[in-house]
């Protein structure tokens, strides 16, 4: 994935402070193109992109200091095994040679990492995976600044862990 694609997207994440949330209603985004569904916050705005190396869909919090994003790698990118992708993806973050350990929610099984980095210039705490779903390299990853990440951590890992096949109708 380019730098760039990730700085463009990322330019409002970064606000200072965070909004302190109540107890959060997550609902079920079933995606027929990626052939996955998972659970957002309610009150989560989505943002969907395209660029040459991928199809995204984003979610962001009221605060804009936390985010999902979800991506279908297309064009060259699309040939990425998921080991690279999440290797482009930590560059992205300024990080390198994180841990990278296999891991399976709802029978996909993903290579995921964790940890922090640097993102225009702001702190950044994150959770990334890639995985090879229904014959696509999908990347997904959420990542906050270090406080709303702490703070709403338990979300956080709900998000991530709901994520599951969507067979569709």
């Amino acid at each position: 994935m380019k730098t760039n694609l990730l700085m463009v997207i990322c330019t409002s994440l970064l606000s200072v402070g965070t909004m302190p949330l109540a107890a959060q209603s997550l609902e079920w985004v079933h995606n027929p193109t990626y052939r996955i569904k998972y659970k957002v916050p309610t009150d989560w705005t989505q943002v969907r992109q395209a660029n040459d190396t991928a199809t995204l869909v984003t979610h962001v919090s009221p605060a804009n200091n936390m985010m999902l994003f979800i991506g279908k790698l297309k064009g060259a990118s699309a040939h990425l095994t998921p080991e690279k992708a999440l290797a482009n993806l930590l560059t992205d973050f300024g990080v390198k040679g994180n841990r990278v350990f296999p891991t399976k929610y709802n029978g996909i099984s993903f290579l995921e990492t964790t940890g922090s980095g640097v993102m225009n210039y702001h702190p950044v705490q994150y959770d990334a995976m890639a995985a090879v779903h229904r014959g696509n390299v999908i990347l997904v990853y959420v990542y906050a600044t270090p406080e709303a990440y702490e703070e709403h951590k338990p979300m956080m890992t709900e998000i991530i862990h709901s994520l599951s096949p969507y067979r569709g109708k």
